[in-house]
């Protein structure tokens, strides 16, 4: 773990950047709250591989498997 970045970095080189309690931003200012009491982990995972996206066409599993850009997982203690 780097502590002036906060991010993890995992066996296969994947990072992960710590989040504390409180508002989060990321893409497109799209914000994500962390309750009191838990912590999250923010997986960036690029930009989308389809050819020319729009929101309006993407199915769920465009989104969550060919034009996924973060991914959070929140863990409670």
């Amino acid at each position: 773990m780097n502590l002036e970045t906060f991010e993890i970095t995992l066996g296969n080189s994947v990072v992960a950047k710590f989040l504390e309690p409180g508002t989060h931003t990321f893409v497109h200012g799209k914000t994500l709250d962390i309750p009191e009491g838990c912590f999250g982990l923010s997986f960036e995972l690029g930009t989308p591989e389809m050819d020319n996206p729009t929101a309006d066409r993407w199915t769920d599993v465009d989104r969550f498997i060919y034009g996924i850009r973060n991914y959070v997982m929140i863990f409670e203690k």
